[in-house]
């Protein structure tokens, strides 16, 4: 799979700027990554139906599961 795009929608200090022992604060990166899967492709070929497919598009999400 190629990535195809990459759009940064938000970087924001991650639990409030709480400090993880040695390493620190975090930061939290929101984010849109578009990526493009070639049917013709050996990796791909478990991937079912992909073939029939003129077009595809994926989405990830990810949301915290608790606040600091």
């Amino acid at each position: 799979m190629a990535v195809v795009d990459l759009k940064l929608i938000r970087r924001h200090s991650y639990a409030e700027g709480r400090q993880f022992g040695d390493v620190g604060a975090y930061e939290q990166v929101d984010a849109l990554l578009t990526f493009a899967v070639d049917p013709s492709d050996e990796a791909n070929k478990d991937i079912v139906d992909l073939r029939l497919l003129v077009t595809m598009r994926v989405e990830f999400v990810s949301l915290p599961i608790s606040r600091w």
